[in-house]
């Protein structure tokens, strides 16, 4: 009776120092991976065995949950300076329109996945790389010859759409002077400093109805949707900051200084700098026209007592974490 007693003592004494060596862990899968199985133990009426089960595979999820979250966003953001330093200048390409729709399909569905928080300064750090990878080389345009430079400017213009335009979007929602900055950097860059303004306060109250400019008509084409949204965005966004109180125009303004911009690194820098931000420049609008087209074709919100309903959209995994879950 005592040795069985004793045993059980020592039993869960083990127990107890097993959860204390784990609990870091457990927290963090609850936060971040909440859920998951209990493996293939050997035993799994043996409450240890259970345990070590549990750890080791919600460990291995948690894993790879980082892997994909961080992984994704940084070799993409990346990719054109990798493309520049190995000589491969299509690498981008290939990783965006290969790569990144093999990993989809063998990942799967959104719906199977677990949230991931990515917090306040992955964001900004991954908007740093953005700008710095796609300013950087810009300004070794000059050495490139012209195949390496239309096929990097319009890598970099990928990466400033597909990327940094999501994170401009993301940090236009702070009140942060540091995020509003980059925000502010990013788009003047590529000459559409005025789209956060139509997007926060027009596309978000409108998308999906007849006055949005970024919801494309059942029926309509790429390409007769391209020039309605163009204009539109930079119209509704100078209609907005009229309404605003303030001497100065804030849309007029943005547009003012990436008009300067442009000019100043034509002028000052050369036509092959210049060229670089301009082709990059038109990728980065034409992919973010091409992501509201597809998002928002043909589609209509109800109306209940003249007011829209509320509407959301889902995506894939591999997308998803690429663009940090928009």
């Amino acid at each position: 009776m005592l040795q069985h007693i004793r045993e059980r003592n020592v039993k869960a004494s083990h127990l107890a120092f097993m959860w204390s060596k784990h609990l870091p862990l457990v927290i963090a899968i609850r936060n971040i991976a909440p859920g998951g199985h209990l493996g293939h133990a050997k035993n799994l009426s043996d409450p240890l065995a259970r345990f070590d089960a549990f750890v080791s595979a919600q460990a291995s999820n948690l894993l790879s949950l980082m892997m994909l979250h961080l992984v994704l966003p940084l070799s993409s953001s990346l990719s054109p300076l990798l493309a520049w330093v190995s000589g491969y200048v299509a690498l981008t390409v290939l990783l965006a329109a290969i790569g990144l729709p093999l990993l989809e399909f063998m990942i799967g569905p959104r719906s199977a996945a677990r949230s991931f928080r990515w917090g306040t300064q992955f964001p900004r750090l991954l908007m740093i790389i953005v700008i710095g990878v796609c300013f950087g080389l810009a300004f070794a345009a000059d050495s490139m010859n012209w195949t390496a430079l239309v096929a990097l400017s319009l890598s970099c213009g990928y990466v400033m759409g597909g990327i940094g335009i999501v994170l401009a979007h993301e940090l236009g929602h702070r009140r942060s002077l540091i995020d509003r900055a980059l925000l502010r950097l990013l788009l003047l860059s590529i000459g559409f400093g005025h789209y956060a303004i139509e997007h926060n306060r027009g596309h978000h109250r409108r998308a999906a109805t007849r006055d949005d400019p970024a919801t494309a008509r059942q029926k309509e084409g790429f390409w007769i949707f391209l020039p309605r949204y163009v204009i539109g965005m930079l119209r509704d966004s100078i209609r907005l900051s009229t309404e605003q109180k303030g001497v100065i125009n804030e849309a007029l303004a943005l547009a003012a200084l990436s008009i300067t911009l442009f000019f100043s690194l034509f002028y000052f820098l050369g036509v092959q700098v210049g060229m670089f931000c301009l082709l990059q420049s038109i990728m980065a609008i034409l992919l973010v026209a091409a992501i509201d087209y597809v998002e928002h074709w043909g589609l209509v919100r109800k109306e209940i007592n003249g007011k829209p309903l509320n509407a959301w959209d889902r995506s894939i995994l591999g997308t998803a974490q690429t663009i940090v879950q928009i």
